[in-house]
């Protein structure tokens, strides 16, 4: 118990270091489109982890069920962020546990979630328009069974990241239109936990998220 209480805490006190670059695309339309906007939801992000450098003891299973854990702690975590700085959007973002409530009693998995168009996700979630996201890894986040299998393989395959690339998109619920996409590739040992992601990811789309105050 010892050996996993530091293993997570050394995990989320790694660093925030290294650079990042980013590519961003915003509608045209967009003020426009979104002049009636209200509520925007936060769908559960695709996460891909890097099969090249785990140990080779590590299943095809375990690291399936560290993406989908990642999946929703990024996407929670973000969530979490954006309530932070709520008084600067001009929208209210849904609480992730009803979004992820209503995808549930719709039959709608993790696995899932590509097959719904992102207008049929609107409907479905009752808002005016969804992000969505993907990341992509070298290494496991300190989630739950990452942390874990940290301990039983050394932890070597954890935290400490080269690379995370992270893809946000914002489609209109009305149409499924493409609003905004913000592309962005964190270097260094960012990305050791959701939370450091999500502060990261935030210091960089915050000033860029188009639903943005004028005044803020």
């Amino acid at each position: 118990m010892r050996r996993l209480a530091l293993a997570a805490a050394v995990a989320v006190a790694l660093p925030l270091t290294g650079c990042a670059t980013h590519q961003a695309y915003l509608n045209p339309q967009f003020a426009t489109t979104t002049s009636a906007h209200h509520t925007v939801a936060i769908l559960p992000f695709h996460v891909t982890i890097s099969r090249e450098r785990l140990p080779k003891n590590l299943s095809a299973e375990d690291v399936t069920r560290m993406e989908h854990e990642e999946a929703f702690a990024v996407q929670g975590q973000l969530y979490t962020q954006l309530l932070r700085r709520a008084d600067h959007y001009t929208v209210q973002f849904q609480d992730v546990a009803r979004t992820n409530v209503l995808l549930e009693r719709a039959g709608i998995t993790y696995d899932s979630l590509t097959a719904r168009t992102p207008d049929e996700m609107a409907k479905l979630l009752g808002v005016d328009a969804v992000i969505s996201g993907s990341v992509r890894r070298r290494k496991p986040m300190a989630t739950g069974t990452a942390i874990a299998l940290g301990v039983l393989f050394g932890g070597a395959f954890m935290g400490n990241t080269n690379e995370v690339g992270v893809d946000l998109q914002l489609h209109n619920g009305q149409d499924g239109a493409l609003l905004w996409n913000f592309s962005h590739k964190f270097g260094g040992s960012i990305g050791s936990s959701p939370e450091r992601l999500a502060e990261a990811m935030m210091s960089s789309i915050a000033r860029r998220l188009p639903y943005r105050k004028a005044d803020t």
